[in-house]
């Protein structure tokens, strides 16, 4: 583009990555961070570690859960 024997205008690919990076967290906050959410629940109970948390944390917690629970009950 432009007038012949210009270079090239340089690419904002910082700005894509920016956008790119920013859409994926909003979507990754979406899916996994809003899993704590209860039906009713107001802004001040929301906690922080909810939204940054990763996805792998709660499933092993809840694993572990299940796990001391069968020992439990096989236990009695």
């Amino acid at each position: 583009m432009g007038e012949p024997g210009t270079p090239p205008r340089p690419k904002r690919r910082w700005l894509d990555f920016a956008l790119w990076g920013f859409v994926l967290w909003m979507l990754y906050g979406f899916f996994f961070g809003a899993s704590d959410l209860k039906l009713g629940q107001t802004a001040p109970e929301l906690r922080v570690g909810s939204w940054v948390r990763p996805p792998v944390a709660s499933s092993l917690a809840e694993l572990r859960g299940r796990v001391v629970f069968l020992e439990f009950w096989s236990s009695t």
